[in-house]
């Protein structure tokens, strides 16, 4: 299971584009429907001008100083148990040497 691990790192494909932007709020099938998602298909593609990402690496639990602004302002007050931590995603022109899904 993803987010166990300080990080995560994926080979990149559409489907570990959709794993790495979900979360327990947005699963992955609604990521699918975004057209934030279409767009970085593209963007990150090998077709065209896309660059070419070979390797997506997550930060599961990365502190944003931006994400705590609208957490203190918003999230905290709310019912619903909102994560004060979110999680940051980079993407290289690497090839992982074997594997799908490596952990550190």
């Amino acid at each position: 299971m993803l987010g166990k691990e300080a990080f995560d790192i994926l080979i990149y494909s559409n489907d570990n584009l959709a794993i790495a932007l979900s979360n327990n709020l947005t699963p992955i099938d609604k990521v699918k429907s975004k057209m934030h998602f279409k767009y970085f298909i593209e963007y990150f593609s090998n077709v065209g001008d896309g660059l070419n990402a070979q390797t997506i690496l997550i930060e599961n639990k990365y502190t944003s100083k931006s994400y705590l602004i609208d957490y203190s302002n918003f999230y905290s007050t709310c019912f619903y148990d909102y994560d004060r931590f979110c999680k940051r995603v980079h993407f290289f022109l690497i090839v992982l040497p074997k594997g799908n899904l490596i952990r550190y």
